[in-house]
């Protein structure tokens, strides 16, 4: 639509609605102008699943930190990653509050020469306080987390093939009924 003429081009980057996807499938300097783009809108981030070489960053790490500096206009983040990209994540999370995050789904790859163990769990000090919807695939959440209270769909997926009294993502049954009683 933008290449229509100059003057739907102007509307085009004026709407911050059109961009509240960026895509990280892109090259990144595209990336970073759609960043740019969605003003103050809010919007989602996705990253799928790519697989880098081994021993390199996934492609969107960059990206995804930049993205995160706008946390408090991210409504939804749905990430598949590796175990870099995810520590990328859990770090950048850490540090910012996203005010108005409703869903998080972070899918982490765990590779055949990874111990559950070396996994980290969501940062303790993450917080988001419409977080709706919670999907973990691939590490930990402790059942004391404050961001469970707020949750109307949890969805926690581990690994199995592991030795389960290593698994830190096993959560007994006990924790597992305070958690839904509290909800």
């Amino acid at each position: 639509v933008a290449h229509v003429s100059a003057s739907w081009r102007r509307l085009c980057l004026a709407s911050p609605t059109l961009w509240n996807e960026p895509s990280f499938e892109v090259h990144p300097s595209l990336t970073r102008s759609m960043l740019g783009w969605v003003q103050d809108a809010l919007f989602k981030v996705t990253v799928p699943m790519t697989v880098p070489a081994i021993g390199s960053p996934h492609p969107a790490t960059e990206l995804v930190g930049e993205a995160l500096q706008k946390s408090d206009q991210i409504w939804s983040i749905d990430v598949h990653c590796d175990k870099m990209l995810r520590d990328c994540l859990m770090e950048r999370l850490q540090r910012f509050r996203c005010s108005m995050l409703e869903e998080l789904s972070i899918t982490c790859v765990l590779y055949h020469n990874m111990s559950p163990s070396s996994v980290n769990p969501l940062p303790a000090l993450f917080s988001a306080p419409r977080l709706r919807t919670l999907k973990l695939s691939g590490f930990p959440v402790s059942p004391d987390h404050s961001v469970l209270s707020t949750l109307t769909t949890l969805v926690l997926e581990g690994h199995y093939g592991f030795d389960m009294d290593d698994n830190p993502m096993r959560m007994s049954r006990h924790q597992m009924h305070q958690l839904l009683e509290r909800s």
